[in-house]
């Protein structure tokens, strides 16, 4: 596997996070892929493809407070993860865009007392819910925050935790299909008639494609 000389370790933070990437000074499409952890120094990144050692890389990290914007130089890369996922890299940074690396500093800060991996992101989307194996139009609702493994629904009458579902989410750009399991209900708005119910979703479906095209939904170009 080859290696750069790794700079001072900084500590390390358990982040999961969309990512936007692409090579410095080329012309080509971007990848999007996960951060697996973050430091002020660096990150380990699993991406859909092979970056080689030294590249250059303009990286854009999806937060909750927005998107953090930085030039990064590939360490190390390995083999793709067990079960078949992304292709982890190691990398350090070497430039931030203006006030974002205070941005990220503010983020591992508000993560130190967390022990939970996955961060959700806030988002508006519009998403149709079909009730699997239950005949009849679908319902709409909205999501308002997701994460890699699943999301807040909003929807107008509530399904009961256990319920399997088929999701559509729309951006303004694109669609994709995700399929997940109600795990909660809120109590309070399910016996309320007021507002839409929110809901807990765990996605089903958490193969590396999937995964990629979640990343894509809410990490691409601005």
């Amino acid at each position: 596997m080859p290696q750069l000389a790794v700079p001072q370790q900084s500590l390390r933070y358990p982040i999961v996070l969309p990512v936007r990437h692409i090579r410095s000074r080329r012309r080509g499409p971007a990848g999007v892929g996960w951060t697996r952890n973050l430091s002020e120094g660096g990150a380990c990144v699993e991406l859909a493809e092979r970056q080689r050692c030294r590249a250059a890389l303009n990286l854009r990290i999806r937060t909750p407070g927005g998107t953090i914007e930085a030039e990064a130089r590939v360490i190390w890369h390995q083999g793709s993860t067990a079960g078949g996922g992304g292709i982890l890299h190691g990398v350090a940074f070497t430039n931030f865009a203006p006030d974002h690396r205070q941005a990220l500093r503010d983020l591992l800060f508000s993560r130190r007392q967390e022990h939970r991996a996955g961060v959700r992101l806030p988002v508006d989307f519009v998403v149709t819910c079909q009730v699997r194996g239950r005949p009849g139009p679908p319902l709409r609702g909205r999501i308002g925050n997701l994460c890699r493994d699943g999301l807040l629904l909003r929807l107008s009458r509530a399904l009961a935790p256990g319920t399997g579902v088929e999701l559509i989410l729309r951006s303004p750009r694109r669609a994709i299909t995700k399929q997940g399991e109600v795990v909660w209900v809120d109590p309070a708005n399910r016996q309320s008639s007021r507002g839409p119910i929110r809901h807990g979703v765990h996605f089903t479906d958490l193969g590396w494609s999937s995964s990629l095209s979640l990343a894509r939904l809410i990490a691409g170009p601005r």
